[in-house]
């Protein structure tokens, strides 16, 4: 189960339908199981609510949750990856990898080198086991990380398993194949060829409703300047759940976009969207662009009628309707 459909199973939980305690603040992590704190963990932190989702994060890798600990580990050093990795990423690494996290496994037995040469060969062995294993119960998935797995070591039999795993209509498959079209991988005769492989790919991924992909796809359009095809898509993008979406479409629609100069503007959708950003994300990253949202939001409002208020704030209901709003990043595990 995702870690998106397993927030919506707990999202009774927070708003305090099923759990009053939590509306007045009496709702402890400690009454959750190290999976729902996981999944809770997670989305916070793809909200850019950093520091409340480590309270969760630590809570469930404490409690057994080996993605977890991952997730916590790799969180806690931010994005600096080149800089050596502190004590406690490292015993958390090591707890996740103890309780066979995938992603942990894979981390370390590649970029471990503060553990012995002979314990990152062990992790190594039991990462390519448990791919192995995997492909009884989810067979697209394991071929997708085996093509991974010898991507360096073996080319042509990484090629071989991503074809296989592109056979299971993954979008991830996809869009791996696609962004090695676009390394100048594959055997082309013409290089128009590879570009209409390639964007067919994007396409097929981003159709699928894969975040990344679709981004990428946007960006590919731009940059040939599709813009109205593009902003099909920017608005597909929301509808996925995409939260910067939401930053960035007011911005057409408040006609702050030289690009999308062609859109007509519309405050009332503007206003709707950046305060559903004020209201779903934090301030712990990308902090530059929620004082920028904040100053917009204020602009805005004080250029709308009260009538046009309230046609704002029944866009903004439909839309919490719709989806879940994140950030899908390196550390969103799926």
């Amino acid at each position: 189960m995702s870690i998106l459909v397993k927030f919506r199973l707990y999202i009774l939980v927070f708003i305090g339908f099923s759990y009053p305690a939590l509306a007045s603040n009496n709702y402890h992590i400690e009454q959750m199981g190290a999976d729902e704190a996981y999944s809770t963990g997670a989305l916070l932190r793809a909200q850019f609510k950093n520091s409340e989702a480590r309270q969760y994060l630590k809570y469930a890798a404490d409690n057994g949750n080996a993605d977890a600990a991952y997730v916590y580990a790799l969180d806690s050093l931010g994005y600096r990856h080149t800089e050596r990795i502190n004590q406690q990423a490292q015993r958390y690494l090591e707890k996740a990898a103890e309780g066979q996290s995938l992603f942990a496994l894979n981390y370390i037995y590649q970029f471990g080198d503060w553990i012995s040469a002979a314990k990152r060969d062990r992790y190594q062995r039991q990462y390519h086991d448990q791919l192995i294993e995997l492909g009884a119960d989810d067979p697209g998935r394991a071929l997708l990380l085996l093509s991974g797995y010898f991507y360096h070591s073996d080319r042509p039999l990484s090629q071989y398993y991503l074809d296989k795993a592109r056979l299971f209509e993954l979008p991830k498959a996809e869009m791996t194949y696609a962004a090695r079209l676009e390394q100048g991988e594959g055997e082309f005769f013409f290089n128009s060829d590879r570009i209409t492989a390639m964007n067919q790919s994007y396409l097929k991924a981003a159709q699928a409703g894969y975040i990344p992909a679709t981004k990428k796809y946007i960006s590919l359009l731009e940059e040939q300047g599709k813009l109205n095809r593009a902003f099909e898509w920017r608005q597909k993008a929301l509808e996925q759940g995409d939260v910067t979406s939401l930053v960035t479409l007011a911005k057409i629609y408040s006609g702050q976009s030289q690009r999308y100069g062609f859109i007509e503007r519309d405050l009332i959708k503007a206003k709707a969207y950046l305060e559903l950003y004020l209201e779903t994300a934090g301030q712990d990253r990308l902090l530059q662009t929620y004082e920028k949202v904040e100053q917009d939001y204020k602009d805005i409002v004080d250029t709308l009628s009260e009538q046009e208020i309230a046609q704002a704030e029944l866009i903004k209901a439909e839309l919490v309707k719709q989806e879940t709003y994140f950030h899908h990043d390196y550390l969103w595990l799926d």
